[in-house]
């Protein structure tokens, strides 16, 4: 497999797109394969496309095969999207994985969010904190997640200060008076 993507990669092919296709149209696939050929193709500085990560995200938990995934097979997923820098907020796609996601959690961020710290994976800590921010906004979950998302946000940092007041701001002055 090494050869044939140095190889792909000398000619300036693009072999991920076909091996990915193959993985994430084969029914009753957990998808994990697809995250080794990531980390590999990674590896070998391969280019990659948003679209790669998707499918990987959704299956990842997704209530049908998020028991399949590990919290280490969800850190190698975070790790390879830490070095990307890939903006999830946008998409149908980012709404079909908040969904879920939200789901496998139920709303209690703590062990996801300390799993993360303990790895130094602060730029996936913020767009989850900023993520969650806007679905507490959009009333998707509770207020009690900003209890959640607070430690986590750099509040020493006066910038994130100003950045989470106009957030509280903004959800306050949303919320419906009784």
């Amino acid at each position: 497999m090494d050869i044939y993507l140095d190889l792909m990669i000398q000619k300036n092919l693009v072999p991920l797109d076909g091996i990915l296709r193959v993985l994430y149209t084969t029914p009753n696939e957990d998808n994990r394969l697809a995250l080794d050929y990531l980390e590999r193709g990674q590896e070998l500085r391969h280019i990659m496309r948003t679209n790669y990560f998707y499918p990987l995200l959704l299956n990842a938990y997704s209530s049908e095969t998020c028991q399949l995934w590990t919290d280490n097979d969800r850190l190698r997923l975070f790790r390879l999207l830490d070095r990307l820098a890939i903006p999830l907020e946008s998409s149908t796609y980012s709404r079909l994985i908040q969904r879920s996601f939200h789901q496998y959690y139920q709303n209690n961020f703590n062990e996801l969010f300390d799993m993360l710290a303990k790895n130094n994976l602060q730029s996936i800590i913020d767009r989850l904190c900023r993520l969650l921010i806007t679905d507490i906004r959009r009333n998707i979950l509770d207020l009690n997640v900003l209890e959640q998302i607070a430690p986590y946000f750099r509040l020493h940092t006066p910038t994130r200060q100003e950045e989470f007041a106009r957030s509280l701001l903004l959800l306050m002055t949303n919320i419906p008076k009784m």
